[in-house]
């Protein structure tokens, strides 16, 4: 005799404090879920020539083909982990529009994103609080 299985769930498990009672979810298990979730966004890879630019929910790659450009990021605090591929095909800025961007080397966060040179690159990482340019030209 054969029983069905229940289907699989995407619940995630429940940590409960043991001094305050207050029930939260396990912190791994968010974080693991949201990488879960990260794999089903399609890649892409933009091409823009613009003076301006508003990077979308699906943007994974930039790449800036002409003029100097300003960028707004999406709020860090909604895309903690996530990360964008940025590079130039000429020799102009790339800025945010917001003082949200931590250069390489660590600091206060300001809008420097790329300078002004041909092929410059940078990967930036959200930490949940601002842009982190994890690696670069």
């Amino acid at each position: 005799m054969s029983t069905l299985q229940p289907p699989p769930t995407w619940a995630l498990p429940v940590i409960k404090d043991k001094v305050t009672g207050v029930e939260t979810y396990n912190p791994i298990w968010i974080n693991w879920f949201l990488e879960l979730a990260r794999s089903f966004i399609p890649y892409s890879v933009k091409t823009n020539n613009a003076a301006t630019y508003t990077v979308t929910s699906t943007d994974t790659t930039i790449v800036q083909t002409t003029t100097a450009a300003v960028y707004t990021l999406p709020s860090a605090a909604l895309s903690t982990g996530r990360k964008l591929d940025l590079v130039t095909q000429f020799a102009g800025t790339v800025t945010s529009a917001s003082a949200n961007v931590i250069p390489r080397i660590g600091g206060v966060a300001g809008t420097a994103i790329l300078p002004a040179t041909a092929g410059a690159w940078a990967v930036l990482q959200s930490n949940g609080i601002s842009w982190v340019a994890i690696a670069g030209s």
